[in-house]
């Protein structure tokens, strides 16, 4: 079985573990073109009538909370606005009563592998405007394409450079031997990859959910 951090588990996994924080603080970096200091990891199970879902992968940051989705098959409009319906049902729960909604930005940020709606571009950056027409500009929904992005950097090793730890995360372990094998976060993140994939009991959980 092929195992890359397409599948949401391998995802959540690797960044979850000890060396985690670096490894998704590169990738948003990467994504965000700025740094991105993570300040803590947020698990929240969603309200009974949403039983069996959960945030994927919620953190608060310095430039806000995030909440990241990884969607390995087709994705549409349909599930864009699922997935950030979860993140505010969980800001409807905690967000400290007074807190103002405009102090800070909540960004969903879907990577999305495989066909969608969006193969046309890289990352699509979408606000929500109100009745009024007013562009509520701190809640946001980010869109990454991974099949774009390995289009836009095929054969051109200054992007490829550049982007190299988002699109690490479509490679598997043999192809992560020569990907910028002296790059730290690469070979952090290559070899909680090699770990995962040598674990029967992980390859096994994971055959299932897929």
């Amino acid at each position: 079985m092929t195992i890359t951090a397409a599948s949401e588990m391998v995802f959540k996994t690797i960044v979850s573990s000890k060396d985690g924080k670096l490894i998704l603080e590169a990738i948003l970096k990467n994504v965000f073109k700025k740094k991105v200091i993570i300040k803590r990891y947020l698990k929240v199970e969603l309200p009974m009538e949403e039983k069996g879902k959960r945030l994927d992968l919620l953190i608060e940051t310095s430039i806000g909370f995030i909440n990241i989705k990884v969607n390995k098959n087709d994705y549409n409009k349909e599930s864009i606005v699922r997935n950030f319906r979860y993140f505010c049902e969980f800001l409807v729960q905690n967000v400290k009563k007074g807190k103002c909604y405009l102090d800070t930005d909540y960004i969903q940020l879907n990577i999305n592998f495989g066909n969608n709606v969006m193969n046309d571009y890289t990352i699509t950056n979408g606000e929500f405007i109100d009745e009024e027409k007013t562009s509520k500009k701190n809640f946001k929904i980010l869109n990454l394409s991974m099949t774009s992005l390995c289009r836009l950097c095929c054969n051109d090793h200054e992007l490829i450079s550049k982007y190299r730890y988002i699109l690490m995360l479509d490679k598997t372990v043999d192809e992560l031997v020569d990907f910028y094998p002296d790059d730290e976060i690469v070979g952090l993140y290559g070899g909680e990859l090699m770990r995962l994939s040598a674990n029967a009991s992980f390859v096994r959980m994971l055959a299932n959910e897929e």
